[in-house]
C-alpha cells in the first residue's frame, strides 16, 4: 500500500478553515439556541456569554439587552456575582452607546451595594465609573474613581486592566490640563500593552497621546504617531476616524489646508458608518473650523449646522452652545443677510421637505 504522499503535502488543506465571521456566527447561534432551551443558572450564564459576545463585535444595543436579560436571570437565582458581572457590562454597553449618565448611575449603584467586594470586577467598576464620569466634564471625581480602580488592581493584579486605567488617567490628566502628566502616562500605558501583547488597548492609547503631543505642540512625533496609526487602524472605522480628525487638525495647524479638508472629510465618512453621533459631530465641527479659516463660509456653516443638527438629534446637548457661538461668528463676520443665505441652503439639504 502506498501512501498518497503528494496529496498529503499540498499546501490545500483536507477542510475548509471557516473565517472568524463564520465562528462567531456559528458561536451566537448556539449560544442563543442554548439560552432559549435552558433556565436556571445555564441560562443566565449562556446569556451572559451571548453579551460578551456581542460587546466583542460592536454590537452595543444588542449586548446591552442580553446583559440586562442576564441579571435579572441571575437575579431570579440569587446569584450575587453573577448580576455584578451583568450589570457591569450593561453599564460598559451604555458608555460605548454615548449614554454616560445612565452608565453613572449603574456603576454608584454597584459600588453601593458591594462595598466589601476586593476582585477584578470591582476593580473594573471604578475604572468605569471613571470613565462615565470623565464623559460627563467631571475630571477631578474621574480622577478620584481611576485611583480607586488602581488601588484595587495592585490586589488583583489585572494586567489588562492596569492598561485600560492608565488609557483613563492620561485622558483625565489631559481633560485637567497636566499635559506632561499625560503623556508619560500614556506612554507608560503603551509599553505595558506592548508587553502584554492588546493590539487594541495599544491602539487606542496611542491616538489619545497624539492628541496630548498635539497639544503639547509635538508635531513631528504626533504626525509619525497618526501616519503609522492610519495604517493600522484601516478595518476599524471607529479609531481611522479618530486618526483622520487628529491628522486634519494637525495638518490644519501646520496650514496643509486641502490635506486637512480631505482627512476630515474622510473622518466623517468614516464616522458615518459608525453609531457614534459625537464622532460625526467631531468630525464635521473640525471641518467647520478649517473652511471657516479658508473663507468657505458657505461649507463652514453647511458643516457646522450638520453638526448641530446630529448633535441634538443625538441628545449631545453639551456640544450645542459651542456650535452655535461658532455660528454666530460667522455671522457677524458676513453680515444677517448673507448669513440667513447660507443657514438656509444648509436646512435644505439637510432637512428637504
Amino acid at each position: 500500500f502506498a501512501a498518497p504522499i503528494s496529496f498529503i503535502l499540498t499546501s490545500e488543506p483536507l477542510l475548509r478553515k471557516p473565517s472568524d465571521e463564520e465562528v462567531a456566527q456559528r458561536k451566537e447561534h448556539t449560544l442563543k439556541q442554548r439560552s432559549e432551551s435552558s433556565t436556571g443558572l445555564d441560562r443566565a450564564r449562556l446569556l451572559l456569554s451571548l453579551a460578551y459576545h456581542y460587546h466583542s463585535q460592536g454590537r452595543h444595543e444588542e449586548a446591552l439587552e442580553a446583559a440586562n436579560d442576564a441579571a435579572e436571570a441571575f437575579a431570579d437565582e440569587h446569584d450575587t456575582d453573577g448580576i455584578r458581572a451583568a450589570k457591569a457590562l450593561y453599564g460598559d454597553c451604555l458608555l460605548k452607546l454615548d449614554r454616560p449618565t445612565k452608565a453613572l448611575e449603574v456603576f454608584q449603584e454597584l459600588l453601593a451595594n458591594h462595598r466589601d467586594k476586593i476582585d477584578v470586577l470591582q476593580a473594573f467598576v471604578f475604572a468605569k465609573l471613571g470613565q462615565a464620569l470623565l464623559m460627563q466634564g467631571r475630571a477631578f471625581e474621574a480622577l478620584n474613581a481611576l485611583r480607586e480602580a488602581l488601588r484595587f488592581n495592585t490586589k488583583v493584579k489585572d494586567p489588562q486592566l492596569l492598561v485600560a486605567i492608565h488609557l483613563g488617567l492620561g485622558q483625565v490628566y489631559d481633560a485637567l490640563g497636566g499635559m506632561e502628566k499625560a503623556e508619560e502616562t500614556l506612554q507608560k500605558g503603551t509599553s505595558l500593552a506592548t508587553q502584554v501583547r492588546l493590539g487594541e488597548l495599544k491602539l487606542e492609547m496611542q491616538i489619545v497621546l497624539a492628541l496630548v503631543q498635539i497639544q503639547l505642540g509635538k508635531y513631528r512625533q504626533a504626525r509619525e504617531n497618526l501616519t503609522t496609526l492610519l495604517k493600522e487602524a484601516e478595518s476599524d472605522e471607529v479609531r481611522s476616524a479618530y486618526c483622520h480628525i487628529l491628522l486634519g487638525i494637525l495638518q490644519h495647524i501646520s496650514g496643509e489646508e486641502k490635506p486637512a479638508v480631505y482627512n476630515l472629510n474622510e473622518a466623517y465618512q468614516k464616522a458615518l458608518k459608525t453609531n457614534i453621533p459625537v464622532l460625526q459631530v467631531a468630525a464635521l465641527f473640525n471641518l467647520a473650523v478649517v473652511e471657516r479659516e479658508n473663507i468657505n463660509y458657505d461649507e463652514a456653516v453647511y458643516n457646522a449646522y450638520l453638526a448641530r443638527h446630529i448633535a441634538d438629534t443625538a441628545g449631545i446637548s453639551e456640544l450645542i452652545p459651542k456650535i452655535d457661538s461658532f455660528l454666530d461668528e460667522i455671522r457677524q463676520k458676513v453680515g444677517d443677510e448673507l448669513y440667513e443665505i447660507y443657514i438656509s441652503a444648509a436646512k435644505d439639504k439637510i432637512e428637504p421637505g
